[in-house]
This record gives C-alpha cells, sequence and structure tokens, in this order.
C-alpha cells in the first residue's frame, strides 16, 4: 500500500467565500469524525490573488479514495456546491503520491 494525496482547489464567487469556508470546514469535521482511513486534510487559503481554497488530503491508498468520495457527506458537499452555485469554476481536483522531498521531521523521502 502507498499512501494517496488528493489536492483540489476550489474557487468561490464573489460573495460566496464565507459559504464556501463554512461547507468545507463541515466536510473536514465529518472526515475527521466517519472516516479513520484518512490521514490528512488540510484546508488553506491562498493569500496572493482572488480568494480560492486549496485542500491537502492524504489517504492510506487509493481503495481510501474510493471509499472516500462514496461517503455520504461528500456527496453531500458536491450536491451543495452544484445546487448553491458557490463556485466559478469546476473544482480542480489533482491525485498525487510521494517522490520526492522531505517531511517535518527532516528525512528524505
Amino acid at each position: 500500500m502507498s499512501e494517496r494525496h488528493i489536492i483540489a482547489t476550489f474557487k468561490p464567487k464573489a460573495g460566496k467565500v464565507e459559504k464556501l469556508r463554512e461547507l468545507l470546514n463541515k466536510q473536514a469535521k465529518s472526515v475527521h469524525e466517519k472516516e479513520d482511513y484518512a490521514r490528512r486534510f488540510v484546508i488553506t487559503e491562498q493569500l496572493d490573488s482572488t480568494p480560492a481554497f486549496i485542500i491537502w488530503e492524504t489517504y492510506q491508498d487509493r481503495e481510501s479514495i474510493d471509499r472516500h468520495v462514496s461517503e455520504p457527506h461528500f456527496q453531500a458537499l458536491m450536491k451543495a456546491l452544484d445546487g448553491e452555485d458557490l463556485l466559478l469554476e469546476k473544482p480542480n481536483i489533482v491525485y498525487t503520491k510521494k517522490t520526492g522531498g522531505f517531511e517535518m521531521d527532516r528525512q528524505l523521502i
């Protein structure tokens, strides 16, 4: 098994930043409470341009990502994003794996 990561970018429409922030934080709480196979779910906010939220998620393997996207709370988030017309464009979602660099312990990967 090899960890897999998701990097997802969400660009809110004008006036929708707070609502999107609220939904993403609710999602983080649900993932934390209900997905013991999720290792990381970090929401970051872009500072140097039009607001965008970038989420960095880590799962224990590809199968865990498949489980994540089938969870009811994930499906509810996707429905809310569509139904409430919050985004300028479809989210950019990238699936990755580690290939180099280092972690907090400064050990090379």
